[in-house]
């Protein structure tokens, strides 16, 4: 993964065309990811990756400076979540959530141990990182130009499933990705979408793991609830894909609150 990784951040450097990267956000910047532990990976029973779509690396008002400064700090956070090194987040708990319930069979026991992430793979697409939103046409782009490399990675990982957070995720590595055959494909919402309750989250998983019909429940979160008005509003001040769908759903651009997020929830953003 090494000799990949070093080529793939040279490609970045040698980048001319870079109007579609988004803010300030290095062309440089490379953020590692993939196997949490390979000896533990190696003994799984099913070898699972999880994709998504990018790191929440930078702030959208951050200066070119400061863009700089935390493109250095590279780490692979996802190993060092999975160790205690780092903050957990609700994206690595939900993801230790789904993982024990993958070792363990049990979908009714929410367990946040986050050892068993040491047993998975975590990727994502758009090594550069970016914000808390994701501008679609960046991510869209980047894949399309770094296809072969992200192609290269899950060959090297040789998951037996893949998890997508989000139907983004498994739309652009349908259209973008050459993958096996052989491998698994489900999706789920983004683990930090904090609409669905850990238990209706997992309820998700089993649904997809299993092959079955998953039937939302309205505001299954408590700490949603707090919301009293209703609809959906897209900011008219942003530009949107002329022909991915995806792209008026994402972060920053849409948001929904009362009914409307429960229709919204089923697009798995």
């Amino acid at each position: 993964m090494g000799d990949l990784f070093r080529s793939w951040k040279l490609a970045h450097e040698a980048e001319t065309d870079t109007d579609y990267i988004s803010g300030t956000v290095p062309k440089g910047a490379f953020l590692p990811d993939g196997i949490i532990d390979s000896e533990k990976y190696n003994k799984s029973k099913e070898k699972v990756l999880f994709v998504a779509k990018e790191a929440y690396w930078f702030a959208a008002n951050d200066t070119a400076e400061q863009s700089e400064k935390y493109a250095q700090n590279v780490m692979f956070w996802h190993r060092k979540v999975a160790f205690g090194e780092v903050k957990k987040t609700m994206f690595s708990k939900r993801l230790s959530m789904l993982a024990n319930a993958m070792i363990s069979g049990d979908y009714i026991t929410v367990n946040k141990d986050h050892k068993a992430l040491q047993s998975v793979a975590v990727m994502n697409l758009n090594k550069r990182g970016g914000f808390s939103y994701c501008v679609w046409n960046t991510l869209e782009q980047y894949v399309a130009k770094y296809h072969s490399y992200i192609e290269q990675e899950i060959q090297i990982i040789a998951p037996d499933r893949i998890v997508c957070c989000g139907d983004g995720v498994r739309w652009l590595l349908e259209k973008y990705v050459e993958i096996s055959p052989k491998v698994q494909f489900i999706t789920v919402s983004h683990p930090s979408y904090f609409a669905l309750s850990d238990s209706e989250y997992l309820h998700q998983f089993e649904c997809a793991i299993m092959g079955k019909q998953w039937h939302p429940k309205r505001n299954s979160n408590p700490a949603a609830k707090k919301w009293e008005k209703k609809g959906i509003i897209f900011d008219t001040n942003k530009t949107y894909s002329a022909d991915s769908t995806f792209d008026m759903l994402t972060s920053g651009k849409i948001s929904a609150v009362g009914a409307a997020a429960r229709l919204l929830n089923s697009f798995h953003v």
